[in-house]
């Protein structure tokens, strides 16, 4: 006999297969482990737990995509340990999808087996879920920072790296002493904070704008950039400085 109930989840997504830019991308498919909270509905006497699972998507438009999801939530039944697996298939609407970091509706249906940790039947019924969630896309990033073979041996492995190693890399630019961070830390900005803030500014916007664009569009970004900077007041007290031999003000 088909059970149908209703089932609340609440996931974060954390998307590891993404386009090459960190959005969601029409006709691209995603390979996303994620983690989140399973909510059991209804008169089901099964308490709510973490819920772990994999979730493989194909984005339709920038805001409708599909999924095939399996996951897998350590349970209790009454007082009886239980494992439970759930495979479905869910329509997702993606709301602000040209970030990296992008919010969703899911609504899906599909099975669920309930595997008791005893000498009680295991038990498979149909399942409806609804819930919401976060997709966050890192790989272009990581991708980009360390190269795609380094990214790929992270990423696949699951990798713990020393503070050394990471500067090796290049995932981070210096490592100090817990005792000289703040010091460093004081100094590093100090040095930013004497320098054109108009300029700062602008590079700063240049170099988040334009990772997260195609070539033409960031080179495109850097070009205005250039000439705001060109025409500001600080620029032109630079020029006159270094004619004049002297440190400008």
């Amino acid at each position: 006999m088909r059970n149908f109930r209703f089932v609340f989840a609440i996931m974060l997504v954390i998307a590891l297969s993404a386009p090459a830019l960190a959005e969601i991308r029409p006709g691209v498919f995603s390979v996303s482990p994620f983690v989140g909270g399973f909510w059991f509905e209804g008169n089901q006497d099964l308490k709510h737990r973490p819920v772990y699972g994999l979730r493989l998507g194909y984005d339709f438009t920038k805001n409708w995509g599909a999924e095939a999801v399996f996951d897998y939530i350590d349970t209790k039944y009454k007082t009886t340990d239980t494992n439970i697996y759930n495979y479905r298939v869910e329509g997702l609407y993606h709301f602000m999808p040209y970030g990296k970091l992008v919010p969703f509706l899911a609504v899906g249906a599909g099975g669920m087996t309930i595997n008791y940790r005893d000498d009680t039947a295991n038990k498979t019924r149909a399942i409806f879920d609804y819930g919401a969630g976060l997709k966050y896309f890192f790989t272009d990033w990581l991708a980009r920072l360390v190269g795609k073979s380094t990214a790929a041996e992270l990423l696949l492995t699951g990798k713990t790296i020393t503070a050394d190693e990471a500067l090796q890399i290049g995932l981070v630019n210096k490592v100090f002493a817990q005792n000289k961070l703040m010091e460093e830390c004081e100094a590093f900005a100090g040095e930013i904070a004497n320098k054109s803030q108009v300029a700062v500014k602008l590079i700063l916007n240049a170099l988040n704008k334009g990772l997260e664009t195609d070539v033409y569009t960031g080179l495109f970004i850097e070009m205005l950039s250039a000439s705001l900077c060109f025409s500001s007041e600080d620029c032109k007290e630079g020029l006159a400085a270094l004619l004049d031999k002297k440190k400008p003000s």
